[in-house]
């Protein structure tokens, strides 16, 4: 195998800034705006997120063959087209897969909590729809995900990348933490929420976040290296 030097990475005094420094600045700067959009769409995701395999398990009664096999669609289909969102990441930019992708997350808790209207009973047309939702999340989310964290790396410079990185972790944990206790709380309430099973209005409610988070957000931050245009 050949070998490759990895360039040196020379430090600028000033390079350093606390996260208390890049909490001030996020509404001020590109990545800060970026990072504030993945933390709230991260937020609204891990609502409902957990518990989907609580609704497979609990709700729905499903075995084990059952249950791995609609989680499975989804990692073989984000898998199957990871290449494929990098190439079309590579000639026309991060920031149109986040736009395009994240137009449709919403659309995977809404489906899921429609599931439960659609289908009076546990049955084959039940599991194949509940795949055929886990093969449109593989799709986007792997999109999705992808142009994110490259995104990252294109919107900073080397010396503080790693510092704009693990804050930009550390941001998206609170909001997953968060998300998660949000939707824990409201999943074990014993009555109805709006005429919804309490499980059901998690799906809801963080279909709905998914889409306002996204509009709010998505159009304050921008792409920073050159790109093709789509049209």
């Amino acid at each position: 195998f050949g070998s490759q030097n990895e360039p040196k990475i020379k430090f600028y005094k000033g390079y350093y800034f606390s996260f208390k420094d890049f909490i001030k600045q996020m509404p001020k700067r590109n990545f800060g705006n970026y990072v504030l959009f993945a933390s709230f769409i991260t937020f609204a995701t891990t609502i409902a997120s957990p518990f989907f395999t609580v609704y497979m398990l609990n709700y729905l009664k499903f075995d084990i063959i059952t249950y791995t096999l609609i989680v499975l669609s989804s990692s073989v289909v984000s898998l199957l087209f990871m290449p494929l969102w990098g190439k079309i990441g590579d000639k026309y930019g991060n920031v149109k897969i986040m736009k395009f992708c994240g137009f449709f997350i919403f659309l995977v808790p809404l489906l899921w909590m429609l599931s439960a209207f659609i289908f009076d009973k546990v049955s084959i047309p039940l599991i194949l729809f509940l795949i055929f939702i886990e093969i449109i999340s593989g799709i986007v989310w792997s999109g999705f995900n992808l142009s994110s964290s490259t995104f990252a790396y294109h919107a900073v410079t080397r010396e503080r990348m790693a510092l704009c990185v693990a804050y930009e972790g550390v941001t998206a944990s609170i909001g997953a933490f968060l998300g998660a206790i949000l939707g824990g709380w409201i999943a074990s309430l014993k009555s109805n929420i709006i005429g919804f099973k309490p499980i059901l209005f998690v799906f809801l409610l963080s279909a709905v976040l998914r889409v306002l988070f996204f509009y709010l957000f998505i159009n304050r931050f921008k792409e920073v290296r050159a790109i093709k245009s789509l049209s």
